[in-house]
């Protein structure tokens, strides 16, 4: 006898009771299956100003900001560490968080310490750098 269990075909009842202890298991485990349960993608935008040059990028996070060209957004600016600050979002709120910089990031004007919630229209200065912060952008 065969049975029809999320579009297979299962050959017992033990085989059909232990297919569903596995998808039961992976549902309650979901952080642990990435790679099956992909969690949300967030594109976010983000104004760049450095001196009189300003462009707009749409990327994924997160995202590195820095003089290295292993920074997703590199800055020509003397005064940003290699790797300066990070963008990310952990449980859907944006958020930036300065990585040991020698000069500090600033959210607003303020001097942050440690991870800073972001809202649309935050102005963050990395640097010289200013980056204003549009939030999340949908995908075109």
């Amino acid at each position: 006898m065969t049975f029809d269990a999320f579009g297979l075909r299962v050959a017992s009842l033990e085989t059909l009771g232990l297919l569903g202890l596995v998808v039961g298991y992976a549902l309650a485990a979901r952080r642990s299956f990435g790679a099956v349960f992909p969690q949300r993608v967030h594109r976010v935008e983000l104004l760049i100003e450095e001196g009189d040059q300003r462009r707009t990028l749409r990327l994924v996070l997160p995202i590195t900001l820095g003089r290295s060209d292993d920074a997703q957004v590199r800055l020509n600016d003397l005064h940003a560490s290699r790797l300066h600050a990070l963008i990310d979002v952990e449980e859907g709120t944006a958020f930036v968080e300065d990585l040991g910089s020698r000069n500090g990031t600033r959210v607003n004007a303020r001097l942050i310490s440690g991870r800073t919630t972001l809202a649309a229209g935050d102005d963050i200065r990395v640097g010289r750098a200013r980056i204003v912060f549009s939030g999340e952008v949908p995908w075109t």
